[in-house]
């Protein structure tokens, strides 16, 4: 059940449950969840101060600049007034928000929290000076929930005459912060407010820095374990930067509202640098960069080219004809990367040699040595077998037909004429073709070793080897 005036009340009631419906109207308005109101509305002592809101939930509002003017509006109700006694039932109204602001908390929050927070040095400048900035931007829409249609339009129209604000070393602050922050938020100035007139004075600033840190890259980059402490940190540069306000508000001066609005901007600033600074320091963290590399898709590329496949080691390769020269294609990442994987598979593979060759090679290469006493004869198959395939053919064709017309006697040629013969002439003996012959028929195909050095490509195939395109692809993403 709703709390009403107390009977014994020093304040009467005005205009059938005023106070009431400002009460309601402050929690619609804030978005706040309950009030602390008791339902005690009495009248200050100090005659300067114009309303008061106690720690056990009590009211007092100043009998002349608050009280009044609000009965004389109802009991004229209908009667001409000037501008300034609608000026002075504004600020009334304005003040009436201002202590049921102070009093509007959370569902849970008691009586003996907020005197807990109250006892907290350097807390009070964030309190009243986001308290009045609240109720001065809410008064027209308080008015149009509170007051009959006539008076609502009449406390709007002297808006701009409205005079002074209370708390002008700190209110200008409060506001100058809730406007800087909700742009970088992209949320209206006055809803910045709102978020914090209902809050109680130890967490409005982390309403302020909720704003800024969800709508930053924070919370895509810290970890959940870590985000309060981020969250905390924003709110503490917040806390300090009205704390240190305390002192602005002791004495008025013709500069006072300006310095006010100035130091509320740079609170705003130093939060925003905090939350840039966190960014900066969570995306260079190891366990971001891993995170980022494990959002790699590779699925979600689009299809690969047929020309960049890579060819089996059957299939015969050739230049793709729809590249042109001086073209350069772009490599599909899925290739470059099963390219990478078959490298070392590409590298390990040695060509076969024929043991008799690598024996003769050897041999031949022993004797053409600086310092030898003389110079071994060249053995043909060795000499041979260094041709190339279409020479060996040659070789193999003009041997034969030399063989075939020779005489009985040049079987009586010595093994160093016929030696001589084959360097001189560059041709085998029929008994030389023979035995190149098995040599030809013992080494391995064309197919199955190319007669390519080792570590270079055959034309047309793509590298895989350490010119091969390297590295899976990878995307970081930035989060904003």
């Amino acid at each position: 059940m709703a709390v009403v005036r107390t009977a014994d009340s020093e304040v009467p009631d005005v205009g059938d449950g005023l106070w009431e419906r400002v009460r309601d109207a402050v929690q619609a308005e804030s978005s706040a969840d309950t009030s602390l109101w008791n339902g005690q509305i009495d009248y200050t002592e100090e005659p300067g101060t114009r309303g008061e809101a106690w720690d056990n939930g009590r009211i007092c509002f100043n009998q002349e600049s608050v009280v009044q003017p609000l009965q004389d509006m109802y009991a004229t109700q209908g009667q001409p007034a000037t501008a300034q006694q609608w000026v002075l039932r504004r600020n009334a109204l304005k003040t009436v928000a201002h202590e049921f602001s102070h009093l509007a908390s959370p569902d849970g929050y008691t009586h003996g929290d907020r005197l807990a927070g109250m006892k907290l040095k350097g807390t009070r400048p964030l309190e009243e000076g986001v308290t009045e900035a609240w109720s001065q931007a809410a008064v027209d829409r308080l008015a149009d929930r509170v007051l009959p249609p006539d008076m609502a339009e009449q406390v709007k129209a002297v808006r701009e005459a409205r005079g002074g604000h209370s708390y002008p070393g700190w209110e200008p602050a409060a506001r100058a912060f809730a406007d800087e922050v909700g742009a970088d938020a992209g949320v209206e100035g006055d809803e910045v407010l709102s978020r914090m007139a209902k809050e109680p004075r130890t967490t409005k600033a982390r309403a302020a820095a909720d704003l800024l840190y969800d709508a930053s890259d924070l919370p895509e980059l810290v970890p959940a374990e870590q985000e309060e402490a981020v969250r905390q940190e924003i709110a503490g540069t917040i806390d300090k930067g009205f704390a240190d306000l305390q002192p602005l508000n002791d004495k008025f001066t013709a500069t006072t509202r300006a310095e006010s609005a100035e130091r509320g901007l740079g609170i705003a600033e130093s939060a925003s640098d905090v939350v840039r600074a966190a960014e900066e320091r969570y995306r260079g963290a190891p366990e971001q960069q891993v995170q980022q590399e494990e959002t790699l898709d590779l699925g979600a590329l689009p299809p690969p080219n047929p020309a960049d496949r890579i060819p089996t080691r059957e299939e015969p390769t050739q230049q793709s004809t729809a590249e042109q020269p001086g073209e350069q294609r772009a490599v599909d990442p899925r290739v470059a990367y099963a390219q990478q994987r078959e490298a070392p598979q590409a590298v390990e593979e040695a060509q076969p040699v024929d043991p008799r060759v690598a024996y003769a090679q050897q041999s031949g290469a022993a004797s053409q040595q600086p310092g030898s006493a003389q110079e071994r004869p060249v053995d043909p198959r060795v000499a041979f077998a260094q041709l190339s395939p279409a020479q060996q053919q040659a070789q193999l064709q003009a041997g034969s037909q030399q063989g075939g017309s020779e005489q009985a006697g040049a079987t009586q040629r010595s093994a160093t004429q016929q030696s001589a013969g084959v360097q001189a002439a560059g041709h085998p003996g029929e008994q030389d073709v023979a035995a190149l012959r098995g040599v030809l028929e013992d080494q391995p195909s064309a197919a199955g070793a190319p007669r390519v050095p080792q570590g270079e490509a055959a034309e047309g195939r793509r590298p895989t080897g350490h010119g091969a395109a390297t590295g899976r692809h990878t995307e970081n993403t930035p989060a904003r």
